[in-house]
């Protein structure tokens, strides 16, 4: 189901409760968000440019395995809602990414405990796989493997073995791709177990051979923690940005170190970084219906007192103008 917009329809609803597949597309990247199932998670477009992203989504037996492609760079929050460890693989990107303050390439995995959510920093083009699985079924098979269960039990960035690498992404591929495993045959209850089984074994396999990322730098580690800490606090006061001032008096720290530190951990000065949380905002509430709220409105609840300045930089960062936004408007 793709095409302009979105279409969050699920396929085979006569069998929802046997098992979910569902295979969309978007122009919107908080519509992007929305459409992946049983996750409570935000996006906001960090990189300029109209966003495309495709999103194959399959839950059976309290597994998840989906695909997400996204061709700009987004700050990604959330958490699942089931009690599960979330594991993601990357199979392209432009460039690093970051995850809980840790770069990570096509040869890592990511790996956090559901219940704490995510921080994830996107490059630009981004194509990954990812797996959720029952966190307690996980743990028992683990230790039945004599593995430490401590490496899945907080965020971290994972080297496993080239092979065992290879093995999961290989495996989680298929089971979304239904030019090799045709959808309605997960209404079959064996299908599943055995798919739950090879997936569970891929991933105790990758857990097995990885060996923990490589170690930031003491000063990375130190600029990571405070832009981590700004973006958290300027995300929880999203309809009212704060100001360069403001974050360098709330956080004892100067221009010249901000403007580092943002450089060099999320790949833009601090000011282009608020400046798309505030265009992102804005997108939100032109998008909500009903909204009788002008876009002249919109724009001043978000900071920007300049229209038509406003309207070159929002159509910059999206890709179209506020009133476009407007017209296409959906609930979300």
């Amino acid at each position: 189901m793709t095409g302009d917009g979105v279409d969050c329809t699920k396929a085979n609803a006569n069998l929802a409760s046997d098992y979910r597949y569902g295979r969309v597309s978007s122009n919107d990247s908080e519509q992007h968000a929305a459409c992946l199932s049983d996750w409570d998670q935000t996006y906001h477009q960090l990189d300029p440019g109209r966003f495309n992203g495709e999103l194959t989504d399959l839950g059976f037996l309290g597994i998840q395995v989906f695909r997400e492609t996204t061709n700009r760079s987004v700050l990604q929050q959330g958490s699942p809602v089931d009690d599960c460890v979330v594991f993601g693989i990357p199979l392209a990107m432009d460039g690093p990414g970051l995850f809980s303050g840790k770069h990570f390439t096509e040869q890592d995995v990511v790996a956090f405990n559901g219940r704490d959510g995510f921080h994830l920093i996107t490059p630009k083009r981004f194509d990954v796989l990812a797996v959720t699985v029952p966190r307690i079924e996980l743990i028992q098979l683990l230790a039945l493997e004599e593995i430490d269960s401590s490496s899945v039990s907080q965020s971290a960035v994972l080297k496993p073995a080239t092979e065992e690498l290879h093995a999961l992404r290989d495996c989680l591929a298929s089971v979304v791709n239904p030019q090799e495993i045709e959808p309605s045959h997960f209404a079959h209850l064996q299908v599943q177990r055995t798919l739950k089984s090879v997936v569970l074994n891929n991933v105790v396999s990758a857990i097995k051979s990885a060996k923990p990322g490589d170690s930031p730098s003491r000063c990375f580690k130190s600029r990571s923690h405070l832009v981590r800490e700004i973006i958290d606090w300027a995300l929880s006061k999203q309809e009212d940005p704060p100001t360069i001032s403001e974050i360098c008096l709330r956080f004892n720290v100067g221009r010249r170190v901000l403007n580092y530190s943002f450089i060099e951990v999320v790949g833009t000065s601090p000011l282009n970084y608020l400046r798309s949380i505030r265009l992102n905002g804005a997108r939100r509430d032109l998008r909500k219906l009903p909204n009788q709220m002008s876009v002249q409105e919109i724009a001043g609840h978000w900071g920007f007192w300049h229209l038509p300045r406003f309207s070159a930089e929002y159509r910059k960062l999206f890709g179209e103008l506020p009133s476009e936004t407007r017209q296409r408007a959906a609930p979300i």
